[in-house]
C-alpha cells in the first residue's frame, strides 16, 4: 500500500490496544497518513520506489499471537534496508505493533 500512495489502507495495518477511544485512534490514523503524505512520497521517490519486499526471519511466539519480523526492502536506485518489526495477530490477522 506504501507504494501505491494507499496510506489510509496501510495504517489499518497497525494494531491499537484498546487502550484508546475510537476517536483518538482516528486522530492517530489521520497524523500518520498526513506524515506519510508529506514525507513518505518523497522518500519513495528518492529511492526510485520500492523493487521488493522479502521477510528474512520470523519468530512467532509459542501462543502464536506475536512475532518479530527481519524485513529486507529493496529500491529502485539499489539501497537495501533491514528493518525490524514487532507483530501481533489479532483476529486471523498480522498487525503492525508499536511497543511503549
Amino acid at each position: 500500500y506504501i507504494q501505491s500512495g494507499d496510506y489510509e489502507k496501510c495504517v489499518e495495518g497497525i494494531y491499537h490496544d484498546g487502550s484508546q477511544n475510537s476517536e483518538q485512534i482516528k486522530q492517530g490514523k489521520l497524523m500518520i497518513v498526513s506524515i506519510l503524505n508529506e514525507n513518505g512520497r518523497k522518500i519513495l521517490e528518492q529511492k526510485g520506489g520500492i523493487e521488493s519486499v522479502e521477510i528474512v526471519s520470523e519468530e512467532i511466539s509459542e501462543d502464536g499471537i506475536t512475532a518479530k519480523i527481519l524485513l529486507k526492502q529493496t529500491f529502485g536506485n539499489g539501497q537495501v534496508e533491514n528493518s525490524r518489526y514487532n507483530m501481533i495477530n489479532q483476529d486471523g490477522t498480522w498487525k503492525l505493533q508499536f511497543k511503549k
